[in-house]
């Protein structure tokens, strides 16, 4: 990577240090964004959000930036931005580097920016929950430009409670990546498009970031339980992600991928409303790296309830912030788990009371072909 022009122009930089997951900005893409947003304005104050190596920060110092504050989580990655800006010489008060979530840290930062740069992990919405922070008053200068780094697959739709204050005002496709542009409704362009479309899960409390929350297992496979739990967790919250815990050492009738099919298969026609995701290593820092408020945990019985206790005491040391939220299964389902299931229809016994139909027949072809091959 290398900084595309200004004062750093053709100077390089340091990509993400082994194991860090981040997706650097290409400097093809970074040359297009710059191009479109042309002079900076005088004394600019900019932002870069979910920062990774801070390359566009950098770009934007390079470009005259007066002050550019980057923010990221991983510590990894916050050294890289330092490094990158040491190796240039850049004066330490033309920035400031947070490691915190990007959440917390627009909650503390003051403004006005006049620039923004939002690059989060792609598919996550968590695009949505930054805007509805830079909404706030103070937050943008009248003339600011936010830009928004997505998989061109993807389509950035405001939440409600901001389409009053902010606009897209245009949407820029460079391969598999793209870059939509988003300004204060004072000065984004007038439009003859239509109104944007409104997702179905957006947020009804105005001026808030939308709650998310997590429900994570292994789903192996998922039952009618583990469904009961996902409707209603998905009632209290603006946005709910079912993470399908995929473990390499543990030892699962369906793979992560295949679990996660029959999640979407069990959910029918509210799959839409639900995220699925796939989720390594410990969950409280997943649900910290999606800006979740809460993690939904389900309770079969008294006996659950002592060893959930102690994981929500141990998530809320590592992770003030995320709530835990148990909800109790529905009472026809308090005896059964993945692991019973699979043992009774390994013996032959009916589980359709406990399985959607498409799973149940899954579960038993797979414990055919396992019993076929030999394999326990």
């Amino acid at each position: 990577m290398r900084v595309i022009g200004g004062t750093f122009g053709g100077r390089r930089l340091l990509g993400p240090p082994r194991g860090a997951e981040t997706r650097p900005t290409s400097d093809k893409v970074r040359e297009a964004v710059f191009n479109v947003l042309g002079d900076l304005p005088d004394g600019a104050r900019a932002l870069d959000l979910f920062a990774g190596t801070g390359a566009l920060g950098i770009e934007a110092l390079s470009r005259g930036a007066r002050h550019v504050t980057f923010v990221e989580l991983d510590s990894g990655l916050c050294q890289t931005i330092e490094t990158n800006l040491d190796n240039l010489e850049v004066e330490a008060r033309l920035f400031h580097v947070h490691r915190r979530d990007v959440r917390r840290a627009l909650k503390k930062l003051e403004g006005p920016f006049d620039l923004v740069f939002i690059d989060p992990p792609y598919g996550h919405l968590l695009e949505r929950e930054a805007l509805v922070l830079l909404a706030q008053p103070g937050m943008l200068s009248p003339g600011a430009q936010i830009v928004v780094e997505h998989a061109s697959r993807e389509q950035i739709t405001l939440p409600q409670s901001v389409a009053g204050a902010l606009a897209v005002t245009e949407t820029r496709v460079y391969g598999d990546t793209s870059v939509t542009f988003v300004a204060p409704q004072s000065a984004a362009p007038s439009t003859e498009k239509e109104p944007q479309a409104m997702p179905v899960d957006a947020p009804t409390h105005a001026n808030e970031a939308p709650r998310i929350a997590v429900y994570a297992g292994s789903f192996d496979p998922p039952t009618n339980g583990h469904f009961d739990i996902i409707r209603r967790g998905a009632r209290l919250f603006d946005h709910l992600v079912v993470a399908v815990a995929d473990n390499p050492r543990k030892q699962t009738l369906f793979t992560a991928a295949e679990r996660m099919e029959l999640l979407r298969s069990g959910l029918g026609d509210e799959a839409h409303k639900i995220e699925i995701d796939r989720i390594e290593g410990l969950l409280v820092d997943y649900a910290v790296k999606r800006g979740a408020v809460a993690i939904i945990r389900g309770l079969r019985a008294v006996a659950d309830f002592e060893y959930e206790f102690q994981m929500k005491c141990m998530n809320h040391h590592l992770a003030p912030a995320v709530d835990t939220v148990f909800l109790m299964t529905a009472q026809e389902y308090f005896y059964v788990s993945s692991s019973l299931v699979k043992e009774v229809a390994g013996f032959g016994g009916d589980v359709s009371p406990f399985l959607p139909p498409g799973v149940r027949a899954r579960l038993l072809e797979r414990l055919a072909e396992r019993k076929k091959s030999g394999a326990r």
